[in-house]
Formats: structure tokens, C-alpha cells, sequence
């Protein structure tokens, strides 16, 4: 589209020996075994790059590849005519301790997820970082006020979800939540109160991701409502999942970390044509300007907000529905993604 050629690599590779570099130091893209490595593109995208190269003898860091190495191999890169950039869609810099990630393990630094110090350095050797939120642009530009930021925001595919959007209405009512039990449960129960309205109108709370031994019994027994549960899966799978839904929620307990997350969730769920609600972050609040989704600052708006919607008339729901994801799609869709990318990319170029 628009005349780019793009390609997504599993791996990015840096040239390291002297030789390697001489001959050409720009950064490339490999799909690992058994597939090619790509050739230098004009414009190379990196994400987090803050980890370890394993020997896989040992177990150990390599000692030729370290990723504290990274922003010596960028600024050769750009030196060589390649355009780097870096792409942060979460505030790493401020994770909260309630959160699983912020106990994740990192290979060299047990206290942290993320190696601050390595990704603060790549950054500081890019060319511009890529974020799709203006919270997130915000937080980079105080961080790195030297390095230019911009802001993309997250796009749609409509394919998947016309494939399904045939398939015939759900008989009941059923509220529809994306989420994991070790991650995503705290924003579940700060509007758990609200879901006592479901049953007054026949519906089900429906959770999509279930995985077997996630604990997921805690639902069962909080939850003042019939639960119902979807096993993960991949993306692929999804719009087929969301389609059979009546309405959507996107809870978030309310602190500044979940203002850097994207509209994507609100995304699927308009293009599966599901009205969704949302807690009241920057983002999703600029969305229902538009015309998509609505919003929920309290307990006692989650629940007026979730019995307005399953108290209207299907086909009125419907009809609200279509005109929301046309929005959605003329916004976030192929057409306008592209060309955001390209208004950026042929700028840099």
C-alpha cells in the first residue's frame, strides 16, 4: 500500500565482527531457521531489545551479543543511511508493584522486568521512538528530550471480522471481557459491583481467555452473576468469539500506567460490530468523541451504563453498532493506518 514494501522479522540481527561491519552495518531482519535473512530495509523498527543472547551450552550471556552493545550497532546503522526507531507502547518506567510484570524476571536483573538502563541507552541512539498514545509521547519526551517522538495510533483490519459478522445474533445477553486472571483480575473487580445488574436482564458474563489451572474458579465464586467461559486462543480466533457478544467491557483500575495503553480492545470490538464500555481513560474518552464506545468513571456508571445497553432494543443496539464500526473503520482502519505510517515514513526518508 502507498508504495511501501513491509516485513514483520522474529529476530533482528547486527553485524559484529569487523569485517561484518565494514562490509555493511546496517541492521537486518531474520525469520530464524530455515527462512532468509532479510536485506537492509530503509526504515527498521526495534522493540523492547533490552535482553540477553543465551549460549545455549551454558545457559549464560553470550559474550558476543549483548544487548548493552545495541545503541553502538544503531548509531552505525544510521550512520550507514538506515532510519531506526523504537516502538514503547507500555510506561515501563512506571510499572505498577501490583502488577505481575512488575515481577517478571529478567535474565540478568531478578528486581525488574525490563533492563531500564539498556532501552533507556537504544532510545537515546534512535533516530525517534513510535508510541500510540499522547500519555505515552508525554512520559518519552520528558525521559529523552533530545530524541523526537511520535505519535502513531493503533490500527484495525476489517477482513477477519467480515469473514464472521454472518454468523447468526446471540439468543441472550451476553457481556463480553478480553482477560487474564494473574494479570487483569484487579480491574475486573474494581467494577465488579455494577455486574449485579446482569441477571435482572438474562444475561451472561462471558470471559474470553480462559486457560486451564489460571484459577479461574475465583470468577466463579465473586462475580453476582451467571459466568461463562472462552478458552484462549489466538487472534485469529478472535472476531469470531467477539461477534457473538452483546456487549464489551474494557475495565482499568484508574492510575496513570493504564493512561500509556491503547484503544485496540475498543478496536476489535467495534470491528466485530459490539457496543463496548470502557473506564474513562484519556484515550477511550477522544474515542467516544467520535462516535465509538462509551465510558465509566465509577461503579455506579459501569452499571447505569451496562443496564442502558442491555435494556435497548436488539435491533436499535444493532443499528448503533454498524454506525459505530463504520467510524471506527474510516478512522483506524487500512486506509487511514497506511497513511499515517506513510505521512511518518516519508518524512524520515
Amino acid at each position: 500500500m502507498l508504495g511501501w514494501d513491509t516485513f514483520v522479522s522474529s529476530y533482528i540481527l547486527t553485524p559484529q565482527t569487523p569485517d561484518e561491519i565494514k562490509a555493511d552495518p546496517r541492521i537486518r531482519g531474520w525469520g530464524g531457521p530455515g527462512t532468509d535473512i532479510e536485506k537492509p530495509a530503509d526504515i527498521v523498527t526495534l522493540r523492547i531489545m533490552d535482553d540477553v543472547v543465551l549460549d545455549p551450552a551454558s545457559g549464560l550471556a553470550a559474550d558476543n551479543y549483548r544487548m548493552d552493545n545495541m545503541g553502538a550497532d544503531i548509531r552505525r546503522a544510521r550512520a550507514a543511511g538506515q532510519v531506526v526507531l523504537y516502538d514503547i507502547d507500555d510506561d515501563i518506567w512506571n510499572i505498577p508493584l501490583w502488577s505481575p510484570a512488575s515481577r517478571a524476571m529478567h535474565k540478568l536483573i531478578a528486581a525488574r522486568a525490563v533492563d531500564l538502563s539498556v532501552v533507556n541507552a537504544n532510545i537515546e541512539a534512535c533516530d525517534g521512538v513510535v508510541t500510540p498514545t499522547k500519555y505515552l509521547a508525554d512520559e518519552l519526551r520528558l525521559r529523552f528530550p533530545k530524541v523526537p517522538v511520535y505519535v502513531l495510533a493503533p490500527g484495525i483490519d476489517p477482513a477477519p471480522y467480515d469473514a464472521v459478522r454472518s454468523l447468526p445474533p446471540p439468543r441472550q445477553n451476553y457481556v463480553g471481557w478480553m482477560g487474564s486472571i494473574s494479570h487483569h483480575l484487579l480491574h475486573l473487580r474494581s467494577i465488579e459491583p455494577a455486574l449485579d445488574c446482569l441477571p435482572a436482564h438474562g444475561a451472561d458474563f462471558v470471559r474470553l481467555g480462559y486457560i486451564e489451572g489460571d484459577r479461574s474458579e475465583l470468577l466463579l465464586a465473586e462475580l453476582p452473576c451467571n459466568v461463562r467461559q472462552i478458552p484462549w486462543g489466538g487472534v485469529d480466533e478472535l472476531p469470531g468469539k467477539l461477534v457473538q457478544l452483546n456487549v464489551g467491557i474494557i475495565p482499568r483500575v484508574a492510575e496513570r500506567f493504564h493512561e500509556g495503553q491503547s484503544i485496540t480492545s475498543g478496536l476489535q470490538y467495534a470491528a466485530a460490530g459490539v457496543p463496548f464500555i470502557a473506564s474513562a481513560t484519556a484515550e477511550y474518552v477522544e474515542l467516544m468523541k467520535l462516535g465509538v464506545g462509551h465510558i465509566a468513571d465509577s461503579v455506579t456508571s459501569w452499571r447505569r451504563q451496562l443496564t442502558w445497553l442491555l435494556s435497548a432494543e436488539p435491533s436499535w443496539r444493532r443499528g448503533y453498532a454498524r454506525e459505530a464500526r463504520d467510524i471506527a473503520l474510516k478512522e483506524y482502519g487500512l486506509d487511514a493506518t497506511a497513511r499515517r505510517y506513510d505521512d511518518l515514513f516519508s518524512s524520515l526518508i
